[in-house]
């Protein structure tokens, strides 16, 4: 009996992970906003991004690949703006 030789193929599963962090900021003004969203929408690894000026710790919520926080967290210092993770 002879067998039929069967082509296997290697599946490769890519996970990616994508979380959700949640910042406190030191902006202000709907100038701030400005200043930083042009610089939020360039950064690589961010799907996207909101901020609540309204809100007494001026959130900002980030939904990110694998960006690392402590570069998001040195840019927007370095950008002029205090920014500290919020507790769990």
């Amino acid at each position: 009996m002879k067998i039929p030789s069967v082509k296997t193929e290697t599946t490769r599963t890519i996970t990616q992970v994508i979380r959700i962090l949640i910042f406190c900021t030191s902006f202000q003004t709907k100038e701030d906003a400005q200043k930083i969203s042009s610089f939020l929408d360039r950064m690589s690894g961010v799907k996207s991004w909101t901020m609540d000026l309204e809100d007494c710790d001026r959130v900002l919520h980030m939904v990110c690949e694998t960006l690392p926080v402590g570069h998001i967290l040195n840019a927007i210092e370095t950008a002029g703006f205090n920014i500290w993770e919020m507790a769990d």
